[in-house]
C-alpha cells in the first residue's frame, strides 16, 4: 500500500514537473520565434536540456548539499560559480556542435558567452527559487507534523488523566467500607469475613503508592499472590485445582520488583483457565536465590472462553514494564497455544 501511494506521488510530482517545462519552453519557444529568431528543433532540444539539467542540480544536489553544512555560505559561493562555469562551457560546446552538425559557420564571439553566462544566471534564480519553495514547504509540513503529534500526546495524556479519575477509588472510603462491611458480617459468616479481610489486604496493596524507585519487596508481592488465590478459593468453596509451590526465601526476600508484576499473570489464570480438573491442575511456582527470581505458572483453558482483549493488554503492559525496569536483565517465555497458558519469567535482580 505505502509503495503505491508513494509511486502515485511520484507520478504526481512528475505529471506537474512536466507540465510547468512544457508550458515555459512553449512560451520561450513563441517569444523566440515571433521575434524572428532562427532555431532548430535539435538547437531547442538541446540548450532547454542543459536549461533543466542546471536547475535540477543547483536546486537538489547543490543546495541540498550547502545547506546541510555548519557554513553554508562558505560553500555556496564557490559551488554556485563553479556551476556558472561548467554551464557557460557546455553551453559554449554545445552551440559549436550543433553549428557543426547544422554546417553553420563556427563563430563563437563575446556575446554568446555573456547570453550563455545570462542563461546561467536566469536558471539559477529560478532553481534558488523553487529550492526556497520546496524548504518552505517542508518546513510548514514539519510542523504541522509536530502539532499533529503534540495534539496527539496532550489528547492520549488527557485519555490518561480520564481514565485514571474514572478508575480512581478514595481509599479511605473504600476501607471504611469494607470495615463496616466486615464488622456487620463477623459473627455471621466466617468465611465471608475472612474474604473481605483479604480483598481489604489486596486492594490496599494495589491502591498504596509505590515508593520512590517504583518498586516493593519481593515478599509483599508474593503475598498478594496467596491472597488473591485465597480469595477465589473462597469464591468456589476451596475446589479450584491450584498448585502453589513458593519457596521460603521468596516469602521473606527483600529483592525489589515493579508491583501488580506477578499479580498480572495470577489474575490472567483465574480469568481465563478452566480450574477445575485434578488431573491437570493449574500451578504456580516461585524460586529466589541471592539475586535471582524464578516465576512459573500454567493453566488449561477454558473452551468457552471469551477471548478478553482486557488480559491482553495486561500482559502487554508487564512486557513494557519489564523491558523499562530489567532490559537485558529478564527473560520471558509465554506460551499461549489452544489448549494452555504457561508463563516463564527470569530475573536478575
Amino acid at each position: 500500500m505505502f509503495l503505491r501511494m508513494d509511486i502515485r506521488t511520484l507520478s504526481h510530482k512528475l505529471f506537474y514537473h512536466l507540465v510547468c517545462w512544457m508550458a515555459f519552453i512553449a512560451y520561450e519557444v513563441a517569444v523566440t520565434l515571433t521575434m524572428g529568431v532562427d532555431a532548430s528543433f535539435l538547437r531547442f532540444t538541446v540548450f532547454y536540456t542543459l536549461d533543466i539539467l542546471l536547475f535540477y542540480i543547483n536546486a537538489h544536489v547543490v543546495f541540498q548539499f550547502v545547506f546541510q553544512r555548519r557554513y553554508a555560505v562558505l560553500y555556496l559561493i564557490p559551488l554556485v560559480l563553479a556551476e556558472l562555469a561548467l554551464f557557460t562551457g557546455a553551453t559554449i560546446a554545445v552551440n559549436v556542435m550543433v553549428d557543426s552538425v547544422e554546417a553553420k559557420e563556427l563563430d563563437v564571439s563575446k556575446l554568446d558567452y555573456i547570453r550563455a553566462i545570462w542563461r546561467g544566471v536566469y536558471f539559477l534564480g529560478l532553481s534558488t527559487a523553487y529550492w526556497f519553495i520546496l524548504r518552505n514547504a517542508s518546513n510548514a509540513r514539519k510542523a504541522n507534523m509536530l502539532q499533529v503529534q503534540k495534539l496527539e500526546g496532550e489528547k492520549r495524556e488527557t485519555a490518561l488523566e480520564n481514565a485514571y479519575l474514572r478508575a480512581q477509588i478514595n481509599p479511605h472510603l473504600l476501607f471504611n467500607a469494607l470495615n463496616f462491611i466486615y464488622n456487620s458480617v463477623v459473627g455471621i459468616s466466617e468465611t465471608a469475613s475472612r474474604g473481605i479481610l483479604l480483598l481489604a489486604d489486596v486492594m490496599r496493596y494495589a491502591l498504596t503508592n509505590m515508593e520512590p524507585d517504583g518498586k516493593v519487596a519481593l515478599c509483599k508481592e508474593v503475598e498478594q499472590v496467596e491472597n488473591y488465590i485465597a480469595i477465589n478459593q473462597l469464591r468456589f468453596s476451596n475446589k479450584l485445582c491450584i498448585v502453589t509451590d513458593i519457596d521460603s526465601a521468596c516469602r521473606t526476600s527483600a529483592l525489589r520488583i515493579p508491583p501488580l508484576l506477578l499479580l498480572t499473570f495470577v489474575e490472567n489464570m483465574f480469568k481465563h483457565g478452566y480450574l477445575s480438573d485434578p488431573g491437570n491442575p493449574a500451578y504456580i511456582t516461585m524460586r529466589c536465590t541471592e539475586n535471582i527470581f524464578y516465576f512459573r505458572c500454567g493453566n488449561e483453558k477454558r473452551f468457552n472462553r471469551v477471548d478478553f482483549r482486557e488480559g491482553h493488554i495486561g500482559i502487554q503492559n508487564v512486557k513494557t514494564r519489564l523491558q523499562n525496569y530489567y532490559e537485558g536483565l529478564y527473560d520471558l517465555d509465554i506460551a499461549d497455544n489452544d489448549v494452555t497458558f504457561t508463563v516463564k519469567l527470569t530475573i536478575r535482580l
